[in-house]
């Protein structure tokens, strides 16, 4: 059922659809990166107050 359903989809959608798939996962990894640098930034800081 899902072959024919891509048959159904132009070659355009397609295109469409893993830009905008791609953009979801760049996203995804840049709020990872930036969560990763709070977290090492706040164990850092917690480190030098003695926490």
């Amino acid at each position: 059922m899902l072959e024919f359903v891509r048959s159904l989809k132009t070659e355009e959608q397609q295109k469409i659809e893993s830009k905008a798939w791609q953009a979801s996962l760049d996203l995804e990894r840049k709020r990872n990166d930036v969560y990763r640098r709070l977290a090492n930034s706040l164990f850092s800081h917690s480190a030098q107050v003695g926490f």
